[in-house]
């Protein structure tokens, strides 16, 4: 809807006079104008990605209800776009229309004929009906020949919009979700059935790049206020516990406002202005829970670090338990009614984090070890710090999730959470090199690094039917690539020009829950099969759109996502914090819980576990007894153990300060009197 005191009128081409004349004099009274857009086409992407579902059926869905929007816009009197790549939709519509009025042409005709066959018809009434079916007969005559170079006209734009749709890039990564370019052409497309002369417009490039910032940041206000991370310690029955910030919900508002005002002035003034409007990324309000004593030894370089944008300048800490002042840093956003003059700031200059000293503080801990093991400290801070999950790549590299603004972000704060890569490349035994791969993160609570194989080429040919030309594509060599779940999304990143930074972002999902930021997707495992595998815990609600439909979780629940085909499975359901998964030699997939007390459990497609929402019967765990929490879990296949160690798992009771050990045995299996326990 696009609002304001000079909106166009809404009556359009579209929009129907004659029907619903109240709601349509309604909306002519009012200072907005609505608009109704069709959903977009399910592109044809079997070309390039051969896994993808024919969407000729889709398509033919979508079009029921690009119909059904187009008629609900003419009853409301509202303005209709149909989305680019709708044509046929659109003309079929059209001659849905021609068609009708000849049929009702047509049933008059044949109206007329039977009235002047009835036998108390005087003569001179008989001919003037007969005079009167002849004009329509010629008339009806007209409309068929119309109607046959019409259909005939349009079929030839459609093959014309055939023809420039598989000679484009693709607008999608995936058949249904638009890319970055997908929005830009869509955009362009939107404005063009509108009217807008985007030409002739105020708004020129970079200054519509200013507006889109300021819209971009005050939507991410404006989320964190209407849907909060972590509502089950804001508002649920858990809101005692943590730092109990449901007070800060109310923050928001003044920061939402005062970008409403910038993205005012933006469309006023058309530039863009350091010192009005919108606070500035990274402007935050202090932290600190009311219930909750910190020690110095909680804080650590990364978590008092605090950029003011993106990518931006990191501050090391300051004394224990403050946080360094940042150039616009809000103690209280509720009195923040314009952001300060960044422009004039100097960046600090970026620390080489190699030549951070370690924390002189940290003293490791002193372990009980088993018989035969050794352990050592292999990553400290400053190379990492806040770590939510870590996965090791094919060369070796650890890749960690980094989240200091876990378990929830502050009014006016940036998304600043990070991926690192550690590693050892003088072979010392102890990470000595760390690297961010990709910033600008909200609560990563996974990461899963993936090698993409060299590819000098692409394809060149379309499959019948197909939206994409193949031959621009290029890849260089072998690079990686990285999938991170966070929030609401599963995203992927990729390093393509082999600098070791992500230079490219996709949103493959969104639609993940987020009522608990200790639940939220998490545990991603590369399976045996080739699919990566996610889990979700049991406070959260998740719908993931995919190109073969709509997957659903209102629990916990274990995830297969094929990159090949696009498809999500559900490959189990329940537990309470599946924080734990892994696979033996077999391929058969083990989980840890975080709660419930069920230890270690053993699974196959379709297990069912307690707790899930619905469930009629559940699996119990193989390890008999009571457990506490676990997180991680790891099954030994490795000569740097014995032989008595293998195929055991491997988990951490958190809670406890333990690693522990568990042997796996078949049922009927009966276990010698002296063995491991």
């Amino acid at each position: 809807a696009a609002g304001g005191k000079d909106a166009a009128s809404p009556t359009t081409p579209n929009a129907s006079s004659s029907a619903a004349p109240a709601a349509s004099a309604a909306v002519k009274k009012s200072p907005v104008r609505f608009v109704l857009l069709s959903p977009i086409r399910h592109e044809d992407l079997r070309a390039i990605r051969p896994g993808l579902p024919d969407p000729t059926e889709h398509n033919k869905l979508l079009e029921q209800y690009t119909k059904a929007i187009e008629e609900l816009a003419k009853e409301r009197g509202a303005t209709f776009v149909a989305a680019y790549g709708n044509l046929r939709a659109t003309l079929q519509r059209d001659l849905d229309e021609r068609m009708k009025k000849r049929k009702e042409l047509q049933d008059s005709i044949v109206k007329l004929n039977e009235e002047i066959k009835k036998p108390d018809l005087s003569r001179e009434e008989a001919q003037t009906k007969a005079k009167e079916r002849d004009g329509k007969i010629s008339d009806w005559q007209a409309m068929t020949r119309e109607l046959q170079q019409y259909q005939a006209e349009k079929e030839k734009q459609l093959a014309a919009q055939a023809k420039q749709l598989s000679a484009r890039l693709p607008l999608t990564d995936n058949g249904i979700h638009l890319s970055e370019r997908g929005y830009a052409v869509w955009a362009k497309d939107v404005a063009a059935k509108l009217g807008w002369d985007i030409q002739n417009s105020k708004f020129k490039i970079q200054n519509s790049a200013a507006l889109r910032a300021a819209i971009i940041r005050k939507n991410e206000l404006f989320f964190h206020r209407w849907r909060p991370a972590n509502e089950t310690y804001l508002f649920g029955f858990r809101k005692r516990e943590q730092g109990q910030n449901a007070k800060e919900m109310p923050m928001f508002d003044p920061l939402i406002e005062a970008a409403e005002t910038e993205i005012e002035r933006l469309k006023r003034d058309g530039h863009a202005s350091g010192s009005a409007g919108v606070p500035p990324a990274g402007s935050r309000v202090s932290r600190e829970p009311s219930n909750v004593e910190r020690s110095p030894q909680q804080d650590t370089p990364s978590e008092n670090a605090r950029t003011a944008t993106s990518g931006g300048p990191r501050e090391t800490r300051g004394p224990a338990g403050e946080t360094p002042a940042l150039p616009g840093n809000i103690a209280n956003p509720a009195q923040a009614t314009s952001a300060p003059d960044l422009s004039r700031q100097t960046p600090a200059e970026k620390p080489d984090l190699s030549k951070i000293p370690a924390d002189s503080t940290f003293t490791p801990p002193n372990f009980t070890l088993a018989d035969g093991l050794e352990i050592s400290l292999w990553a400290e801070n400053p190379l990492l710090a806040k770590p939510t999950e870590c996965n090791w790549d094919a060369q070796g590299r650890l890749w960690v999730a980094s989240s200091a603004l876990y378990p929830m972000i502050a009014p006016g704060q940036a998304a600043t959470d990070k991926i690192i890569i550690l590693e050892d490349p003088g072979h010392t035994g102890k990470a000595t090199k760390s690297t961010v791969f990709v910033d600008g993160l909200l609560i990563p609570t996974g990461v899963a690094p993936v090698l993409v194989a060299a590819k000098s080429e692409v394809g060149s040919r379309k499959s019948e039917g197909s939206d994409a030309d193949t031959s621009h594509l290029r890849l260089p060599t072998s690079h990686f690539g990285c999938y991170v779940g966070q929030s609401t999304e599963l995203l992927y990143f990729e390093d393509t020009d082999g600098d070791g930074k992500a230079d490219t972002k996709r949103i493959v999902f969104s639609g993940f829950g987020t009522e608990d930021t200790h639940h939220i997707v998490h545990t991603l495992r590369w399976g045996p099969d080739g699919r990566l595998y996610f889990s979700q815990s049991v406070y959260i609600h998740t719908h993931l759109e995919t190109p073969w439909g709509v997957v659903r979780v209102n629990s916990g629940g274990v995830f297969a996502y094929d990159p090949r085909t696009e498809r999500v499975e559900v490959v189990a359901k329940g537990l309470w914090n599946t924080w734990g998964h892994a696979w033996d030699q077999w391929g058969q997939p083990f989980y840890t819980d975080g709660a419930g007390s069920t230890g270690l459990s053993w699974a196959f497609p379709g297990a069912t576990f307690a707790p899930f929402e619905g469930a009629r019967r559940t699996m119990a765990s193989i390890s008999p007894g009571s457990y506490p929490k676990f997180a991680g879990l790891e099954l030994i296949y490795s000569p740097h153990f014995g032989a008595d160690w293998q195929g055991d798992a491997v988990t951490c009771d958190f809670r406890a300060h333990k690693v522990v050990r568990f042997k796996i045995h078949d049922l009927g299996f009966t276990m010698p009197p002296d063995a491991a326990a």
